[in-house]
């Protein structure tokens, strides 16, 4: 499984976290077969490109379910109702991401 690949997004929220930016995407068109209501992209400081993409996807059964892409995986996180509010799903985003890249719970800086 690859990254996303995206054609456009539009930034929502920014957030810093020791040397790693973190940018919520949304407004998003794909160029592959996934439909992303948001993308929380965690991109090392001087880095080209994220080493992690968490995921806001709608659920056929509704609510909507955040998944973990990395360049090697792309696996299930969890499912919530309420991730569609930006704000909610930044807060819950950055709490897996400070698990999966073991950021020690270091307090986030909000930059937009």
């Amino acid at each position: 499984m690859s990254l996303p690949r995206i054609r456009t997004a539009m930034p929502k929220r920014r957030y810093s976290v020791s040397d790693i930016e973190f940018s919520l995407l949304g407004d998003i068109e794909s160029g592959d077969d996934r439909t992303y209501h948001y993308l929380f992209a965690a991109v090392p400081m001087g880095a080209a490109k994220p080493l992690l993409f968490l995921s806001c996807e709608a659920l056929p059964e509704g609510g909507f379910g955040m998944y973990a892409y990395t360049e090697f995986e792309a696996r299930p996180v969890g499912a919530k109702d309420d991730w569609n509010d930006p704000d909610v799903f930044a807060t819950d985003a950055l709490m897996v991401a400070d698990k999966l890249l073991k950021l020690d719970g270091q307090e986030a800086v909000r930059l937009l």
